[in-house]
């Protein structure tokens, strides 16, 4: 399974405009289409054209483009997903994600004093996350939660409709430049721990009745659960003791740190339709397509939707407090959710809404 993140706006903590939408997202292609939808990507190019070495930058489709919507269409077909999460950035405050940064600076050091073999390394990283910008702060944070809200969603999905992709996975991030800049060494030494400890304390169940056997040969080693559980109250200071018969464990290095890379878009066809389709939702949002809501509910028939019954496909995040999302952004959400493949049905939704309160 090939996973491409990217993302799509300013990400500033203090832009005040009220269409100031961000979004970080990823798209999951199966091995198997890989090749295919690199035909599919070379043929809209052709349709708008542009030369097979061009990327879609100012020159994005509008949904009026039937091309686009054939290639959104085809990207379904071919057992493609679209996964995102975005930020309404008006309503947050550069005082907001200072507090966040110093509690997650404050977590890293704790965790350290536990394991004193890693003292070293973790004061180095908690000057890394010193070092960024709000914004960039912003992103590293939100580009580790899609992973954590993605994982779950992926994992159930194809292992009903393509289990043998799940016993591998491919992470691939679009770097910025020629060389790592300061954000993108950052993310890569937090993206793990991040993830593990945002999975830890916002799980999401795995459907029963499907093939994981690829995965749980790979990813899940044979452990006993109660001491996971004892382990993670004291390393990670959250109490799972209540799900520890119903515990997944998952060797997070393996499946995020072995084939991890951060890689330019030039030559990856992957990057390009994550770009694509993630600028897509962000500018959806934005209301910048003739015809938002066709846009919406064509973007929303790649998404898979959420396992509570409060939340979207599309997930809506801020570091402090937010304004209902209403008018016509709401309902944006609300069509590309109510298009979206429903991997959950309303039962299972409202009874682990009602039975596990996130932390």
């Amino acid at each position: 399974m090939h996973i491409f993140i990217d993302e799509s706006g300013i990400f500033s903590a203090d832009f005040k405009s009220p269409s100031a939408w961000s979004t970080v997202g990823g798209v999951a292609i199966p091995d198997a289409s890989l090749d295919l939808v690199g035909s599919l990507l070379e043929n809209l190019k052709k349709a708008h054209n542009l030369k097979v070495s061009d990327e879609f930058k100012r020159n994005r489709p509008d949904c009026s483009s039937d091309p686009y919507q054939d290639f959104l269409k085809s990207l379904d077909d071919v057992g493609c997903t679209l996964h995102a999460l975005s930020t309404r950035t008006s309503p947050l405050t550069s005082n907001n994600l200072g507090v966040h940064k110093s509690l997650t600076i404050s977590a890293i050091r704790n965790y350290a004093a536990k394991h004193k073999d890693i003292a070293p390394h973790s004061e180095m990283v908690a000057a890394l996350v010193q070092s960024l910008e709000d914004q960039e702060y912003n992103q590293c944070m939100l580009q580790a939660q899609i992973i954590c809200n993605m994982l779950p969603k992926i994992i159930s999905y194809y292992a009903s409709v393509s289990p043998s992709e799940i016993g591998r996975f491919k992470w691939v991030i679009d770097r910025k430049g020629i060389k790592e800049n300061p954000y993108e060494r950052g993310f890569k030494e937090l993206y793990i721990g991040l993830t593990i400890n945002r999975s830890m304390k916002n799980y999401s169940p795995l459907i029963g009745g499907r093939d994981y056997s690829a995965f749980n040969q790979k990813f899940s080693p044979n452990v006993n659960t109660s001491e996971l559980a004892q382990n993670t109250k004291e390393d990670l200071e959250i109490d799972i003791g209540h799900i520890e018969q119903s515990l997944l464990p998952v060797d997070f290095g393996a499946l995020l740190k072995d084939e991890f890379s951060l890689e330019d878009s030039t030559p990856s066809v992957g990057l390009q339709v994550a770009d694509l389709l993630i600028s897509s939702v962000n500018r959806c949002l934005k209301r910048n397509y003739t015809n938002n809501e066709k846009m919406a509910t064509a973007l929303g028939r790649l998404m898979i939707n959420a396992p509570r019954i409060e939340e979207r496909s599309l997930m809506v995040l801020g570091y402090g407090p937010t304004r209902p999302i209403a008018n016509a952004p709401g309902k944006l959400i609300n069509l590309m959710d109510a298009s979206s493949k429903q991997l959950y049905n309303e039962v299972f939704r409202r009874n682990f809404s009602k039975n596990v309160q996130l932390q």
